[in-house]
This record gives structure tokens, sequence and C-alpha cells, in this order.
């Protein structure tokens, strides 16, 4: 089991204990958001930035100051993974990112909320509303 802790960077529980696992490259010890892939990917989303872990070792996505706090994660469908940030709503689909924004239609490019809905609908949360 993963853990992302507000200060003290990631944790793995394993064999009945804790332990505190090093990512270099994290770009902050305070991790906001995790999510396996159902390719068994980790993508960790921290202050300033999101990396991912793929059978041990780390790729920084994208790393910045504020703007790049990541707030939610999410696969849906299998394969394409969402990201909520400050700076909006990234699309990771086939290797390819797609950022959306206020330009695309968002009310505001802070995303904290995300969930799969029903006929492949995607809801997104943001700090203004809708």
């Amino acid at each position: 089991m993963w853990i992302g802790t507000g200060n003290n960077g990631l944790l793995r529980y394993r064999n009945g204990g804790f332990e505190r696992v090093e990512v270099p490259g994290l770009p902050s010890v305070s991790i906001r958001a995790l999510l396996q892939d159902s390719r068994g990917v980790l993508w960790i989303g921290a202050d300033r930035g999101l990396v991912r872990l793929d059978r041990g070792r780390v790729a920084s996505v994208f790393t910045g100051a504020y703007e790049a706090n990541v707030h939610v994660l999410l696969e849906y469908p299998a394969g394409t993974v969402w990201v909520g940030a400050n700076n909006g709503l990234h699309r990771f689909e086939g290797g390819v990112e797609r950022v959306f924004t206020t330009k695309d239609g968002l009310p505001d490019q802070l995303d904290l909320g995300l969930a799969a809905g029903a006929g492949g609908a995607l809801w997104v949360g943001t700090h203004s509303g809708g």
C-alpha cells in the first residue's frame, strides 16, 4: 500500500510495517495525490509537480512553482491518466499530454476533483465551481 504524506514524502506499507521510499526528483515532500495505473506505474502528484515511478525508475512528468501543484489523479478509461493541477487539467493518452484550461471552457484552471461518469463522461470539480 502506498501512502502520500503532507510533509514526509512517500511511504509504503508492507510486511507489517511502514517504510519511507526515497523518490529522486520528487519536487516536494508534500504529496497530494497517488495513482497506480492499470500498467502498474505509480503516479505521484505533489506540490510543484508530478513524477512517475515505473519498475523502480523515476521520471519527472512536469515541475514548476505553485502553478504545478497536483491535486487529483484519475485513470479513465484504462490507459488514459487525468491530472488536476493548479494550471489546468492534464490528459496523458498514448504517450501524449494535452492540457485543458479556461481557454477550453473550464470555469477555473485550479482543478480539485475528478470522477468518471456514466456514458464516458468525465466530471471535473474546480475551485470556482463547475
